[in-house]
Protein backbone atom coordinates (compact mmCIF):
# COMPACT_ATOMS: atom_id res chain seq x y z
CA UNK A 1 0.00 0.00 0.00
CA UNK A 2 1.21 3.57 -0.71
CA UNK A 3 -0.11 6.38 1.51
CA UNK A 4 0.50 10.31 0.48
CA UNK A 5 0.60 13.10 3.08
CA UNK A 6 -0.98 16.22 2.30
CA UNK A 7 0.34 18.38 4.99
CA UNK A 8 -2.42 17.41 7.28
CA UNK A 9 -3.46 14.11 7.07
CA UNK A 10 -2.70 10.75 5.14
CA UNK A 11 -4.59 8.96 2.50
CA UNK A 12 -4.10 5.93 0.81
CA UNK A 13 -3.56 6.39 -2.81
CA UNK A 14 -2.16 3.86 -5.52
CA UNK A 15 -0.63 -0.09 -4.73
CA UNK A 16 2.75 -0.90 -5.48
CA UNK A 17 3.29 -4.03 -7.93
CA UNK A 18 5.35 -5.69 -5.85
CA UNK A 19 4.91 -5.52 -1.82
CA UNK A 20 8.59 -5.32 -0.04
CA UNK A 21 10.31 -4.05 3.02
CA UNK A 22 13.72 -2.52 3.17
CA UNK A 23 13.22 -0.73 -0.46
CA UNK A 24 14.66 2.92 -0.92
CA UNK A 25 12.06 5.46 -1.81
CA UNK A 26 13.48 8.72 -3.84
CA UNK A 27 12.53 11.55 -5.43
CA UNK A 28 8.73 13.38 -4.13
CA UNK A 29 5.18 12.66 -4.36
CA UNK A 30 4.40 13.47 -7.93
CA UNK A 31 7.82 11.36 -9.17
CA UNK A 32 9.24 9.22 -6.86
CA UNK A 33 11.03 5.76 -7.40
CA UNK A 34 10.82 2.31 -5.19
CA UNK A 35 14.20 0.90 -5.43
CA UNK A 36 15.33 -2.92 -4.64
CA UNK A 37 13.57 -4.56 -1.08
CA UNK A 38 12.83 -7.83 0.41
CA UNK A 39 10.42 -10.44 0.15
CA UNK A 40 11.43 -13.95 0.74
CA UNK A 41 14.81 -12.84 -1.05
CA UNK A 42 16.37 -9.57 -2.41
CA UNK A 43 14.65 -7.75 -4.95
CA UNK A 44 16.52 -6.27 -8.36
CA UNK A 45 12.64 -4.82 -8.71
CA UNK A 46 12.44 -0.74 -9.31
CA UNK A 47 9.20 1.32 -9.90
CA UNK A 48 8.43 4.35 -10.31
CA UNK A 49 5.44 6.63 -9.11
CA UNK A 50 3.90 9.34 -11.05
CA UNK A 51 1.76 10.82 -7.84
CA UNK A 52 -1.17 8.09 -8.66
CA UNK A 53 -0.03 4.71 -9.78
CA UNK A 54 3.26 2.75 -9.86
CA UNK A 55 5.29 1.37 -12.96
CA UNK A 56 7.32 -1.19 -12.66
CA UNK A 57 10.92 0.40 -14.69
CA UNK A 58 14.43 -1.64 -15.07
CA UNK A 59 15.47 -3.26 -12.80
CA UNK A 60 18.94 -3.19 -10.66
CA UNK A 61 22.14 -5.02 -12.04
CA UNK A 62 22.35 -6.65 -8.29
CA UNK A 63 18.90 -7.26 -6.20
CA UNK A 64 19.13 -5.82 -2.86
CA UNK A 65 17.91 -4.20 0.02
CA UNK A 66 18.37 -1.44 3.19
CA UNK A 67 20.75 0.60 1.20
CA UNK A 68 21.28 4.08 0.48
CA UNK A 69 19.61 5.92 -2.04
CA UNK A 70 19.27 9.73 -2.92
CA UNK A 71 18.41 11.42 -5.95
CA UNK A 72 15.15 12.34 -8.01
CA UNK A 73 13.24 9.74 -10.54
CA UNK A 74 15.38 10.62 -13.00
CA UNK A 75 18.72 10.95 -12.06
CA UNK A 76 19.78 8.53 -8.35
CA UNK A 77 22.50 7.00 -6.73
CA UNK A 78 21.76 3.47 -4.72
CA UNK A 79 24.64 2.28 -2.81
CA UNK A 80 25.13 -0.44 -0.34
CA UNK A 81 22.69 -2.56 1.15
CA UNK A 82 21.98 -6.25 2.01
CA UNK A 83 22.67 -8.91 -0.90
CA UNK A 84 21.76 -10.98 1.67
CA UNK A 85 25.67 -10.12 3.07
CA UNK A 86 26.61 -6.15 2.97
CA UNK A 87 27.47 -4.84 -0.16
CA UNK A 88 29.93 -2.04 -1.36
CA UNK A 89 28.08 -1.79 -4.88
CA UNK A 90 26.75 1.19 -6.37
CA UNK A 91 24.41 2.32 -9.16
CA UNK A 92 23.41 5.20 -10.94
CA UNK A 93 19.98 5.51 -12.36
CA UNK A 94 19.82 8.17 -15.36
CA UNK A 95 15.92 7.98 -15.99
CA UNK A 96 15.74 4.95 -18.29
CA UNK A 97 18.61 2.30 -16.55
CA UNK A 98 21.25 1.79 -14.02
CA UNK A 99 24.65 1.57 -14.41
CA UNK A 100 27.23 -0.26 -11.98
CA UNK A 101 29.97 2.52 -10.61
CA UNK A 102 32.49 2.92 -8.25
CA UNK A 103 32.04 0.98 -4.84
CA UNK A 104 31.98 1.69 -1.55
CA UNK A 105 35.25 1.82 0.55
CA UNK A 106 33.88 -0.91 2.69
CA UNK A 107 30.56 -3.07 2.28
CA UNK A 108 27.68 -1.69 4.35
CA UNK A 109 23.48 -1.70 4.63
CA UNK A 110 21.26 0.78 6.59
CA UNK A 111 23.28 3.48 5.43
CA UNK A 112 22.14 7.54 6.15
CA UNK A 113 22.09 9.96 3.26
CA UNK A 114 22.04 13.56 2.06
CA UNK A 115 22.74 15.22 -1.26
CA UNK A 116 21.97 14.39 -4.85
CA UNK A 117 22.77 11.84 -7.34
CA UNK A 118 25.94 13.94 -8.25
CA UNK A 119 27.27 14.96 -5.32
CA UNK A 120 26.05 12.36 -2.25
CA UNK A 121 26.84 12.10 1.31
CA UNK A 122 26.57 8.50 2.38
CA UNK A 123 27.28 8.08 6.50
CA UNK A 124 27.10 5.05 9.57
CA UNK A 125 25.71 1.83 8.66
CA UNK A 126 26.27 -2.00 9.57
CA UNK A 127 27.41 -5.31 10.00
CA UNK A 128 29.19 -4.93 13.41
CA UNK A 129 30.65 -2.51 15.01
CA UNK A 130 28.36 0.11 13.65
CA UNK A 131 29.98 2.29 10.90
CA UNK A 132 31.17 5.71 11.46
CA UNK A 133 32.75 6.29 8.14
CA UNK A 134 31.11 9.22 6.07
CA UNK A 135 31.81 9.08 2.21
CA UNK A 136 31.05 11.81 -0.15
CA UNK A 137 30.23 10.57 -4.14
CA UNK A 138 31.75 13.39 -6.88
CA UNK A 139 29.83 12.19 -9.34
CA UNK A 140 32.24 9.16 -10.32
CA UNK A 141 33.95 7.60 -7.35
CA UNK A 142 33.26 7.64 -3.16
CA UNK A 143 36.21 9.53 -0.73
CA UNK A 144 36.72 9.83 2.35
CA UNK A 145 35.00 12.21 4.04
CA UNK A 146 36.09 11.97 8.06
CA UNK A 147 33.83 9.93 10.56
CA UNK A 148 30.92 10.44 12.63
CA UNK A 149 31.18 10.44 16.84
CA UNK A 150 29.02 7.79 16.80
CA UNK A 151 28.60 4.42 14.71
CA UNK A 152 25.60 3.93 13.85
CA UNK A 153 23.14 2.30 11.46
CA UNK A 154 19.34 3.17 10.29
CA UNK A 155 20.16 6.69 10.59
CA UNK A 156 17.77 8.99 9.90
CA UNK A 157 19.02 11.64 7.25
CA UNK A 158 18.32 15.01 6.17
CA UNK A 159 16.00 14.96 3.13
CA UNK A 160 16.85 18.72 2.82
CA UNK A 161 20.63 18.17 3.10
CA UNK A 162 23.16 18.21 1.32
CA UNK A 163 26.37 17.07 0.34
CA UNK A 164 27.94 19.66 2.21
CA UNK A 165 25.58 19.80 5.34
CA UNK A 166 23.85 17.30 6.78
CA UNK A 167 22.02 15.61 9.64
CA UNK A 168 22.45 12.04 11.17
CA UNK A 169 19.35 11.51 13.23
CA UNK A 170 19.62 8.82 15.90
CA UNK A 171 19.77 4.75 14.54
CA UNK A 172 20.37 1.88 15.66
CA UNK A 173 23.14 2.23 18.87
CA UNK A 174 22.42 5.84 19.37
CA UNK A 175 19.56 8.26 20.28
CA UNK A 176 21.65 11.32 19.20
CA UNK A 177 22.06 13.78 16.27
CA UNK A 178 25.19 14.82 14.65
CA UNK A 179 25.92 17.76 12.34
CA UNK A 180 27.99 17.42 9.05
CA UNK A 181 29.60 20.62 7.85
CA UNK A 182 32.01 19.54 5.25
CA UNK A 183 35.58 21.15 5.80
CA UNK A 184 36.67 24.21 4.06
CA UNK A 185 38.78 24.44 1.05
CA UNK A 186 41.67 26.32 1.02
CA UNK A 187 42.18 28.52 -1.83
CA UNK A 188 45.40 28.53 -3.58
CA UNK A 189 46.75 31.05 -5.79
CA UNK A 190 47.73 30.15 -9.09
CA UNK A 191 51.15 31.37 -10.75
CA UNK A 192 51.16 35.10 -11.66
CA UNK A 193 48.33 36.07 -9.13
CA UNK A 194 48.72 37.09 -5.61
Amino acid sequence: KTEQYDGTSWSQVGTATTGRHGAVGIGITTAALAVGGITTGRLDVVESYNGSTWTETADLNTARGYAGGVGTSTDALFAGGSEPAASAKTETWNGTSWTEVGDLSGARQYIGTSGTAPAALLFGGSPSPLSATTEFWDGTSWGDSGTMGTGRSLAGGSPAGTQLLALAIGGGGTTTTEEFTAPAVATVAQEGQV
